[in-house]
């Protein structure tokens, strides 16, 4: 789980192991400069490019371009280049926005964490926890930049069942007010005015969200109920979707389109498998799955959804707490969550 975070910059405020020994953590209170300083600071600079190729006399030529670079690390000493981008492109560099959430949030990070050589900066703070019958909730403010040139900036307000968090405290289970900000000159104030308004926002919206967890929860599935296994197929299906037909293109050889049945059928067999993994963790495997509030409901189907892609291994071409947080596994926890709400509600 740890392959994309940044040598050890992982800052976690539990007192348990951070991932697989990685980065540190405690229980005290810090702000996000010192959670930064605490795993270690890196600088992230956006430099003018020039070509190789000189002039008569020597000189580069200066291109209408610049490259986002990286500053050489202790464990990394030598630069890491993270993308192109025009003079109109705002860098927000991992300083900047620790100071940003500093100062507009006013609250100690509860996770802070650069993934992918540093080209990603996540911090998360704790707004309010409350239990859906025996389980507890824990929920989350999250801010991250990107600094690679191709990826916008992004809060969220999500939530995690205690009884199966992983270590970075972020499962996603479904998110609220995602809002994503272009590197464009006012970046910082549009993320600033968000953040400090939407801590409040988020705390007031917590028994709401806890009533939609709780019609999870209460909402059984069982064999006296006929419509239980269509219900449940439903749920899986929407988080892991049928994969399409492949129609052989009559203008290609035979070769290539055997190839493209060929991954066509392996990636029925990967769909087919990670719905009978989930089926299989609400049958009992989860961890608390035998509470009052997983045991049978569509909030334990739902949370059998998010374990498997919380801990299941292949990233699918990226790393995995990135995916979790960001990529393909958080979208099927959000389709799982979805789909359970409108059958319940």
């Amino acid at each position: 789980m740890s392959a994309d975070v940044f040598g050890q910059r992982f800052y976690g405020a539990r007192d348990k192991a951070a991932w697989h020994g990685q980065g540190f953590t405690d229980s005290l209170e810090h702000s996000a400069l010192e959670a930064f300083e605490l795993i270690g600071t890196y600088s992230v600079h956006k430099l003018q490019l020039q070509t190789i190729v000189t002039r008569q006399d020597g000189s580069h030529i200066e291109v209408p371009a610049y490259g986002l670079v990286r500053s050489p690390v202790k464990d990394d000493p030598r630069e890491a280049y993270f993308g192109t981008v025009s003079d109109d492109y705002r860098l927000v560099t991992p300083e900047e926005f620790c100071r940003m959430w500093d100062e507009r949030t006013r609250k100690s990070v509860d996770t802070v964490i650069a993934l992918k050589g540093g080209k990603q900066f996540v911090l998360t703070a704790r707004l309010g926890k409350f239990a859906v019958k025996d389980d507890e909730i824990e929920n989350y403010l999250q801010a991250y930049t990107y600094m690679d040139g191709s990826s916008a900036a992004g809060t969220l307000t999500s939530s995690v069942r205690m009884v199966c968090a992983n270590t970075v405290a972020m499962a996603i289970a479904a998110s609220q007010d995602h809002q994503r900000f272009i590197h464009d000159q006012w970046i910082l104030d549009r993320m600033a005015r968000w953040l400090e308004d939407v801590v409040q926002r988020a705390e007031a919206h917590l028994p709401e969200l806890q009533q939609a967890y709780d019609v999870l929860a209460s909402y059984k599935l069982t064999r006296e109920r006929a419509e239980s296994p269509a219900e449940i197929k439903s749920v899986l299906h929407a988080a892991y979707p049928d994969v399409p037909e492949y129609v052989p293109d009559t203008l290609m050889p035979d070769e290539f389109n055997e190839a493209k049945t060929k991954q066509r059928e392996l990636a029925v067999k990967a769909i087919d498998a990670r719905r009978d993994g989930a089926f299989n963790l609400f049958k009992g495997e989860g961890r608390g799955m035998h509470n009052d509030a997983t045991w049978g409901t569509m909030w334990g189907l739902v949370q059998a959804v998010n374990e498997l892609e919380d801990w299941k291994k292949g990233a699918g071409g990226t790393g995995l707490a990135h995916s979790v947080l960001f990529g393909d596994r958080a979208a099927t926890k959000t389709r799982a969550m979805n789909r359970a709400l409108e059958i319940a509600r």
